[in-house]
């Protein structure tokens, strides 16, 4: 239909769902991002594709809207006209909306409007939005389209749309986007990021967000020497970063748990590394770690090891946060990832680097960045910097994840314990004593 409206050849669909007609789009009235009133006269007057988000989204709405931007910048679509309507209108003002569209392109239109208002346009259009408090008072948004699961319950629409999105090449323009050095589209970037939200850059090395060289400089920026001291004892058992515990406790065989409902594998979650290390980790010890996108993103050693074995194995670019956990099986041995393997004092632990949506890229100190790659099989990586040393103390940085993810710690029969009170939801900080190391 947008082919016919710009005067263009008919297309071919090759992905997506194709809808017999069109829907009659509900009488509404909002206010745009100069705070002028947009209404269904103002969607007539040129083809227009609207998507529904909130600029505090942390992933699908960033990448969605680069991706729409990147589509408008065709000269031969130049007449197309790409809407973001905030469906968090509470949060998102005037003015944060216009900082956050013009982010993208200058020609995006962004839209905001009372609830009422809201609701009326998004059940003409079939989109859906969820407002769910949050145990620290306040909530998250869960928007788009949604569909019926085969038994019949609702699938959020947060999770059907990470599975419609083109996750690789999305993650492969938030690479790109992230890495520029321009100054107006970096600083508009790391503008709105700080804006929405708010990290504490008290602690940073660098304290002025503007003075980095990228956005993904700001993201994986370093602290201040002394910022996050490491717990003293040897046989302490080190955070190795910043975020929030997503799940912990011992190995059930060789099943871990993810969420109520969902469990995986160790030989899921290690792939190539696991004919010679998963048995090593049965009846151990796990610590799943999330990372949200305002925490400090650099990773540390938990212990002291020596570096014994590396994998990259590919997969899915899910969102790793707590809704898509609940919702998507075998969530951490679906994702890419790192898995990297140690021998420590009292036996082996490995260290897995999750990777999510929009994660460009996962870095460790011996192999440089590890960028998403085609292929199926899991890869065995070698170190390419001989500078590096296999052997590092507990508390040295080991990587770094370039966008936010998960860390999955995993430790021996007997090997390690976790401290009291290390549960799910528990805030952690890198260097924070989290257990023991069994003596050797």
């Amino acid at each position: 239909m947008v082919a016919q409206h710009l005067g263009r050849a008919p297309v071919t669909l090759q992905n997506g769902t194709l809808l017999p007609g069109g829907r009659a789009v509900a009488s509404f009235q909002l206010q745009d991002q100069n705070d002028q009133p947009f209404g269904n006269a103002q969607l007539r007057s040129a083809p227009s594709l609207l998507f529904f988000g909130f600029t505090h989204c942390p992933d699908v709405c960033p990448g969605t809207l680069a991706l729409l931007a990147a589509v408008q910048r065709d000269p031969a679509l130049a007449a197309l006209r790409v809407i973001f309507v905030t469906v968090d209108p509470g949060r998102d003002d005037t003015a944060t909306l216009r900082n956050y569209v013009r982010a993208f392109s200058p020609s995006m239109v962004g839209l905001r409007g009372d609830d009422a208002q809201l609701e009326s346009l998004m059940s003409s259009l079939g989109a859906l939005r969820a407002i769910t408090p949050t145990a620290d008072g306040l909530y998250s948004v869960d928007h788009s389209r949604a569909r019926c699961r085969p038994e019949g319950s609702l699938m959020p629409p947060f999770i059907l749309l990470q599975h419609l999105l083109p996750q690789h090449a999305l993650s492969r323009v938030v690479l790109w986007a992230t890495r520029l050095r321009w100054s107006p589209f970096k600083n508009l970037l790391i503008g709105s990021f700080v804006s929405g939200f708010k990290p504490d850059l008290s602690d940073a090395d660098q304290y002025d967000p503007l003075q980095y060289a990228s956005f993904n400089a700001f993201f994986t920026r370093a602290l201040k020497p002394g910022a996050r001291p490491v717990a003293e004892g040897s046989q302490q058992l080190a955070c190795p970063v910043d975020g929030t515990v997503s799940q912990a406790g011992p190995i059930q065989g060789e099943q871990l748990f993810q969420a109520k409902g969902h469990h995986y594998s160790l030989d899921a979650l290690l792939a190539g590394a696991a004919q010679h290390w998963a048995a090593g980790f049965k009846d151990g010890l796990f610590a799943t770690i999330y990372l949200a996108p305002y925490n400090y993103h650099r990773i540390h050693m938990p212990a002291d090891g020596v570096l014994r074995e590396a994998w990259h194995v590919p997969g899915a670019l899910f969102s790793v946060n707590a809704t898509t956990a609940a919702n998507v099986p075998g969530l951490f041995a679906r994702n890419e990832r790192l898995v990297l393997l140690f021998e420590g004092a009292a036996g082996p632990f490995a260290v897995v680097l999750v990777g999510a949506l929009f994660v460009g890229s996962m870095t460790t100190v011996w192999h440089g960045d590890v960028t998403p790659r085609s292929g199926r099989n899991a890869t065995r990586l070698l170190p390419i910097d001989s500078a590096a040393p296999l052997s590092l103390p507990r508390g040295a940085e080991l990587g770094r994840f370039n966008m936010g993810s998960t860390v999955v710690l995993l430790f021996g029969k007997d090997q390690a314990a976790l401290r009291a009170g290390f549960d799910p939801g528990t805030v952690v900080r890198m260097g924070e004593a989290i257990g023991q190391v069994s003596a050797p």
